[in-house]
């Protein structure tokens, strides 16, 4: 494996702009609105208005665009956004669980 610095150094700064300041409540709120979870089974007691608040800035935030060719453009512009950290991490699940495959191979060989 070869390491690319420049890859090298752009993953480290993305890394450095991922929040570190999510809480569960923001991702229950995430999992309430994309499970369409019916109000009546919401428990509003398992998140604040400050958190509900600042899911709604990042849903305006968030950069969505139908058809992207380069994946990696859309990963640049929503990096640390918590709705698309929601959205990866389901993503990973979903593919975790449903892989006959469960040893995965390095696709972006970012070392």
């Amino acid at each position: 494996m070869r390491l690319d610095p420049q890859k090298f150094q752009k993953k480290l700064e993305m890394a450095n702009r991922v929040g570190t300041d999510y809480t569960p409540g923001q991702y229950r709120i995430l999992d309430y609105i994309f499970t369409e979870t019916p109000t009546r089974l919401v428990n509003f007691d398992s998140f604040t208005v400050e958190e509900m608040k600042r899911v709604i800035e990042a849903a305006y935030d968030y950069q969505c665009r139908d058809g992207y060719e380069d994946e990696d453009i859309c990963l640049d512009e929503n990096w640390g956004n918590v709705v698309h950290e929601y959205l990866r991490s389901t993503e990973v699940q979903y593919s975790l669980q449903h892989s006959k495959q469960k040893i995965f191979p390095m696709e972006d060989g970012f070392l």
